[in-house]
C-alpha cells in the first residue's frame, strides 16, 4: 500500500515529472476527455485539465485520491474532473474518452497487472482513435556485477542467545530470486541491448518474451542480468529507470545467476527472458549462455522465479486447476459474510448475523464488527 509519500516522490522525480508534463501538453487537444489510471493524488489530472482537457476521469483505488478534490479547486479546474476510487477493470464511463494518461510501471513495466489494464481499458473505455500519453516501453538488460554496499549480512540475533543463528540457507533461496536494486548499484559488462518492446497503444497479450545477446567489454566475474526500461512519450519525451536516469522512483530489476561465472574480454553472452502471467502475477524465467571466446564449450544455466517464491507446495496445489476445494470454518465464515451483504444492513446488524451463526469465531460484539468492518473494507478497496 503506497503512502502519501510515495506519491510525493513520484512527482519530485523530476524527470520523470518534466517528461510526463511535456508529453501530455505535446498529446492533449482541446476539448479532450482524458481517462488517467493510478492518478495518485491527482496532479497529472489537474494539469491535463489545465491544459485544456473537457473533462478528466481520474482513478485511483489508494486512499490519496482524496486530496484530489482540493488540489483541483485551488487550481480552479474542480468542475471538469471526475475522482473515480476504484480499480481500472471497476471503472464504468458516461462517455469513451480521447487520452489515455498513465504510469503504472515498477522496476518493470510488467509489474501490478498493467498489461491487463491497459488491454481492458482500450477495450473499453477508450475510443478506437484514443491517443495514448505513453507509447512504447523497450526493456533493458545488461550483464553485470553487483557493486559491493559494505557492510555485509550481520547474523540476525533476537535477545542474548549464546550464539547467533546462521541464516545462510534463507540468504541462499533469497539471492537466487528476481529482486529490486538501484540504478547504480551495478557494473555492466557490456553495453545494455533490448531484449522486448511493447507497444503500450496496442496490448494484446500478457506474456513477453525475447533475447538478447552481447559481447563481454572487459574481464570480470558475470553475476546476473540488471534490466530497466526506456519509455517514449507522446511529443518525443522520454524517461529511462536505468543508470543514465541518476536514479529515479523506479529502480531495476536483478535476475542473478545460481553461480558466478568469471568471462574475459571477447566472451559471448545470451540471455533469454520470459515473463509469463499465471492469473496473478506474473513467473520469470531467465537462461544464459556463455560462449567463450577461446572456442571451449559454451556453458549454460536456466532458473526461474519460481524457485524463490515464498508460495508454498501446498499453496500451490491448492490453486491448481484440478484441486477440489472444501468448505472450511473460515470459508462458510466468508459465504455468510457475502450473504449478508443486501444493500440494507448495516455494518452492525452483519456482525451480529455472523455472531450467532459462528459463536466460536467471534468471542463478543466488538471483535465480530472489527473483523466485519475490516474485512468488507478489504474485499471492497482494491490493493494499490
Amino acid at each position: 500500500m503506497y503512502a502519501l509519500s510515495d506519491y510525493l516522490a513520484m512527482i519530485d522525480d523530476h524527470r520523470r515529472t518534466s517528461a510526463y508534463t511535456r508529453a501530455l501538453r505535446a498529446a492533449i487537444r482541446p476539448g479532450d476527455v482524458v481517462l488517467e489510471l493510478g492518478a495518485g493524488f491527482g496532479y497529472f489530472s489537474v494539469e491535463a485539465a489545465r491544459m485544456g482537457a473537457a473533462h478528466v476521469y481520474a482513478v485511483e483505488p489508494n486512499d490519496a485520491i482524496d486530496l484530489g478534490p482540493a488540489l483541483a479547486a485551488r487550481h480552479g479546474v474542480a468542475d471538469r474532473i471526475t475522482f473515480l476510487q476504484c480499480r481500472a477493470s471497476e471503472v464504468e464511463l458516461p462517455v469513451r474518452a480521447d487520452l489515455l494518461l498513465e504510469d503504472l510501471r515498477g522496476c518493470s513495466p510488467l509489474l501490478g497487472g498493467r498489461l491487463g489494464i491497459l488491454r481492458d481499458a482500450r477495450v473499453r473505455l477508450l475510443k478506437p482513435d484514443a491517443r495514448f500519453v505513453a507509447r512504447h516501453d523497450r526493456l533493458m538488460v545488461a550483464p553485470a556485477a553487483l557493486r559491493a554496499t559494505g557492510g555485509g549480512d550481520a547474523p540476525v540475533t533476537v535477545g542474548e542467545p549464546t550464539e547467533a543463528l546462521s541464516l545462510d540457507d534463507v540468504r541462499t533461496r533469497a539471492g537466487r530470486g528476481w529482486r529490486r536494486i538501484d540504478a547504480d548499484g551495478f557494473d555492466p559488462l557490456a553495453p545494455a541491448a533490448c531484449w522486448a518492446s511493447i507497444d503500450l497503444t496496442a496490448v494484446d497479450g500478457l506474456d513477453v518474451d525475447g533475447r538478447a545477446a552481447f559481447v563481454i567489454e572487459r574481464d570480470g566475474v558475470l553475476e546476473g542480468w540488471a534490466s530497466w526500461f526506456e519509455a517514449e512519450l507522446a511529443g518525443g519525451a522520454l524517461i529511462s529507470s536505468g543508470p543514465e536516469s541518476g536514479g529515479s522512483v523506479y529502480a531495476c530489476g536483478w535476475y542473478p545467476l545460481e553461480c558466478s561465472e568469471p568471462v574475459r574480454a571477447g566472451d559471448g553472452v545470451a540471455v533469454r527472458l520470459r515473463a509469463t502471467h499465471d492469473g496473478t502475477d506474473y513467473v520469470w524465467l531467465w537462461e544464459t549462455t556463455i560462449t567463450p571466446a577461446d572456442g571451449r564449450a559454451p556453458r549454460r544455466s536456466r532458473q526461474s522465479s519460481l524457485g524463490t517464491s515464498l508460495l508454498s507446495a501446498a499453496r500451490r496445489a491448492r490453486r491448481a486447476a484440478a484441486h477440489v476445494p472444501g468448505v472450511g470454518e473460515a470459508l462458510a465464515v466468508q459465504r455468510d459474510l457475502l450473504d449478508a451483504v443486501d444493500g440494507a444492513r448495516t455494518l452492525e446488524e452483519i456482525a451480529a448475523l455472523l455472531r450467532v451463526r459462528h459463536p466460536a469465531r467471534f468471542v463478543d460484539a466488538r471483535t465480530a464488527l472489527a473483523w466485519t468492518a475490516a474485512e468488507l473494507a478489504r474485499l471492497d478497496e482494491p490493493p494499490a
